[in-house]
């Protein structure tokens, strides 16, 4: 939650032990956090982009974001 606060993150659902869903208040907010976070151009919403890495314990974790809506699960 505190990787996206400037866009106002609502929850996180946990998928499993690596990968999870931001449910942000509306698109724009979603968007915003795509497009501020990617590392690289987003051309395509739906494609996994490299984004900012996280520090945790003194080490930069990467992540990878991209768009959903509700009802959609990545497997």
């Amino acid at each position: 939650m505190n990787y996206f606060k400037a866009f106002s993150p609502k929850s996180v659902e946990w998928i499993n032990d690596s990968s999870c869903n931001v449910v942000f208040p509306s698109s724009e907010y979603a968007n915003a956090a795509l497009r501020t976070c990617a590392v690289e151009e987003v051309d395509d919403q739906n494609k996994l982009k490299l984004a900012v890495g996280y520090e945790s314990q003194g080490k930069i974790v990467p992540l990878y974001l991209r768009y959903s809506t509700e009802g959609v699960r990545v497997t």
